[in-house]
């Protein structure tokens, strides 16, 4: 007989199951400037405790250190709100670490990155003082020859607005108020393009009838093509507060959305980037199209139409599966090989769709090039000021500016990396070199940055002349100099050994060979010798 007990009681099933978020989820929809208490997201796990509940909170996070004084998480609901300043200048990501603990067993724990990506608003204004690669002098001075025929270009106006790319368009104005005494109207003498800021002669400058001249430029917010600034309902009362409404009548008409508008990609020109042949990340690319409609009438969807793969010789165009994948939400294009060594050779050609989510006859379509290179290929320039992306953006497109046909893709900015190590109080911005649709060698590519303008414009940014982007890898000989010169001693001695010991053969050999023979068959002068001597 076998007595078997059985016990009721609580058992540990294991770590809490997170339901949300997923994994790689990222919130889109907080807005810098949100108030305190704004609702952000809510985080929802299980317990594997029977009887148990979640405990939420938040893991210091090196990488995001300031999320936490910015958002909280109510330890029940496992509520996100927003509890500190947001400003997406500052920061525009903050990787979150929730965790998720069992009520009843403190041990059991268990954790679920969220990532949240701060939405722009229009808070920032253009300004020549606040640019973080430029700072003008009070005045700026130029020289210009007199004479000189109208069009010559004198000076360019940079003014920056922090805001995203959707917001920070700038306008330029020559700028004269008439009750300002020192900036005089002065477009009979120069134009200023209201779009770039380019200051040039209007007409050939006499130095004897006028040898100094004050340029005055303002800086104000671009109007948006097609359509004014758009004011929320408590925006048009503030700004309408101020006003005489006795002998005006406001009448504010509000027109509600239909989805009549459909889905479009910006025309920034030609969309193109970069894929290794052993990938190194896996987002190539995020596109965005953009629906003019109201948040309830503009949701997107993103699918691949076709990817077709092309050589540089042209021998093949051939379409390619799965070679890429895109991510129907958010429009992120992902590697879908393992490896791309069978394409380095080419590019590819991707044509992405996006539609409208309720009605898909809504749709546009935008083609990406995608070359693949190795990552030897890659070239560098070498600055002494830490990371800034707007100014290597610039930089990119003033070395384009340089060149015909060629494109340069920035692939990554670190540290300064040499032979020997990595130099903290430097700065490389690699990038690959591509011309007629060809990716360069780093040979090649470092050739390219060698011409005599780019060398110039690259020591007026205070760049170091370009090099291929890893540095030859002399450190590990280094290291094991003194055991190579002893292996190619030891290999010499050798050597010295087996021609002594063959020689020392043959010579054995051809006495035995000698002595074995009859007197007949011994040569003449041998038997000379042996009578000559005495010795038979």
């Amino acid at each position: 007989m076998v007595n078997i007990n059985i016990s009721s009681g609580q058992l540990d099933n294991g770590q809490p199951i997170w339901r949300q978020p997923g994994i790689g989820f990222v919130v889109n929809t907080v807005r810098e400037n949100d108030p305190v208490n704004t609702f952000v997201y809510q985080a929802i796990a299980f317990p594997r405790t029977a009887g148990a509940n979640a405990i939420y909170s938040f893991l210091s996070n090196p990488n995001s250190p300031t999320g936490s004084d910015v958002f909280s998480i109510d330890p029940v609901t496992g509520n996100i709100t927003v509890k500190g300043v947001l400003d997406r200048e500052s920061q525009e990501i903050y990787d979150l670490i929730l965790l998720a603990t069992d009520s009843l067993n403190s041990t059991l724990q268990s954790t679920r990155l969220l990532t949240i990506r701060l939405q722009d608003v229009d808070d920032q204004l253009p300004s020549f003082k606040n640019c973080p690669n430029k700072q003008y002098n009070v005045p700026e001075v130029v020289n210009i020859e007199e004479g000189m025929p109208a069009g010559t270009y004198v000076f360019r106006a940079e003014a920056c607005d922090l805001d995203s790319s959707l917001y920070n368009k700038v306008q330029y104005n020559l700028y004269h108020p008439a009750d300002d005494p020192y900036c005089a109207d002065v477009s009979g003498f120069f134009s200023l393009n209201s779009t770039t800021g380019e200051v040039r002669t209007a007409v050939p400058l006499d130095r004897e009838q006028n040898s100094t001249f004050l340029v005055c430029i303002e800086a104000s917010q671009a109007a948006s093509v097609g359509r004014r600034k758009r004011y929320t309902q408590e925006e048009y009362r503030t700004l309408l507060a101020s006003r005489d409404s006795s002998k005006v009548l406001y009448l504010m008409v509000q027109v509600t959305d239909v989805n009549d508008q459909g889905p479009t990609f910006p025309e920034v020109g030609e969309l193109y980037t970069y894929v290794f042949d052993l990938p190194d990340k896996d987002t190539i690319i995020t596109v965005k199209a953009y629906d003019p409609d109201s948040d309830t009438n503009n949701r997107i969807r993103y699918f691949i139409d076709s990817i077709r793969h092309r050589s540089y010789d042209g021998t093949r165009d051939i379409s390619v599966y799965n070679a890429f994948l895109i991510n129907s939400d958010s429009g992120q294009l992902s590697v879908g090989f393992p490896s791309y060594k069978a394409f380095i050779n080419g590019y590819f050609t991707v044509t992405v769709r996006a539609e409208d989510y309720a009605n898909p006859s809504f749709r546009d379509t935008e083609n990406i090039k995608i070359y693949v290179a190795g990552e030897l290929d890659q070239v560098r320039v070498t600055m002494s000021t830490k990371d800034d992306t707007a100014f290597v953006d610039n930089l990119i497109r003033e070395l384009e500016s340089l060149t015909s046909n060629t494109k340069f893709v920035k692939t990554q900015i670190r540290y300064h990396k040499t032979a020997t190590g990595t130099v903290s109080t430097q700065t490389d911005i690699c990038m690959l070199v591509i011309q007629q649709d060809r990716v360069r060698d780093a040979y090649a590519g470092t050739n390219i940055l060698e011409n005599s303008n780019i060398i110039a414009a690259l020591s007026r940014e205070g760049l170091y002349t370009p090099a291929p982007c890893e540095p030859s890898t002399t450190r590990d000989l280094e290291g094991w100099s003194v055991f190579w010169w002893v292996l190619v001693a030891l290999a010499i001695f050798m050597f010295v050994i087996i021609l002594i010991l063959m020689y020392a053969i043959w010579a054995l050999y051809k006495n035995a060979w000698t002595t074995d023979l009859p007197d007949s068959l011994i040569p003449q002068q041998t038997k000379l010798r042996e009578e000559d001597t005495g010795f038979t």
